[in-house]
């Protein structure tokens, strides 16, 4: 007895197929979605803690050629080298900026031959300058390294700490920044059980996304609190 063959399948989706295939597509797009705004978000942060990284690198090999830190006064730059350094008189230097210009000073001097590769972490959001160029680039301006939102990394020495947070120094926000060019405050940090963070040595950091300083978003080049 021959038995009857079944109807053959046809070639095409079925209505519910169809759906379980779009809902499959939908998964996959709000996953995609979610992974690029993670990584977005990220990707300024790592960015900006690479820089922080070269940074450390760069002020420890300072330290190595001087026998101390780079210092977070220009004032107190001849103290160390023994070379003063000529303020600007068209577009004077100012009181703005003042720790991270200090730093980016020494690591470009003229004189000091390690390579620090800053020339894309630069900015001059106060547009203030020497009289003469310090740096061995031959700029007069007193740049700063900037952050991935546009904003002037901070540095304090641990011999500008008490005066710091006494007296904070006004910095200058990128004008591409959540502050759109506005001032901000930084202070030293402090440990958690309240004092100073990274004692005998400096403190380098970011004020973060929100351009606030010493907030939760804030990046540091150290890792205690």
């Amino acid at each position: 007895m021959t038995r009857a063959r079944p109807a053959p399948r046809s070639a095409g989706f079925s209505f519910m197929e169809i759906l379980v295939v779009m809902g499959i597509i939908a998964v996959l797009v709000g996953l995609s979605v979610g992974i690029f705004k993670i990584v977005g978000k990220k990707g300024p942060e790592m960015k900006t803690r690479a820089l922080l990284m070269k940074m450390r690198t760069n002020i420890d090999a300072w330290r190595g050629s001087f026998k101390a830190w780079p210092p977070s006064d220009l004032n107190k730059l001849r103290a160390v080298i023994g070379t003063p350094v000529t303020v600007g008189k068209a577009v004077p230097p100012n009181d703005q900026n003042w720790g991270i210009e200090s730093l980016v000073q020494c690591l470009l001097m003229q004189g000091y031959d390690h390579n620090a590769e800053l020339d894309d972490d630069l900015v001059n959001t106060d547009k203030d300058e020497l009289d003469k160029a310090f740096a061995k680039n031959g700029i007069a301006a007193l740049s700063e390294a900037k952050d991935a939102w546009g904003n002037p990394l901070v540095y304090f020495t641990d011999a500008d700490y008490a005066q710091a947070e006494k007296n904070p120094p006004t910095y200058i926000s990128g004008e591409d920044s959540n502050l759109h060019g506005d001032a901000f405050l930084p202070k030293p940090w402090r440990n958690e059980n309240g004092a100073f963070a990274q004692q005998g040595a400096y403190q380098i950091f970011s004020v973060g996304e929100d351009g606030v300083p010493n907030t939760d978003d804030d990046l540091k080049a150290w890792t205690a609190n």
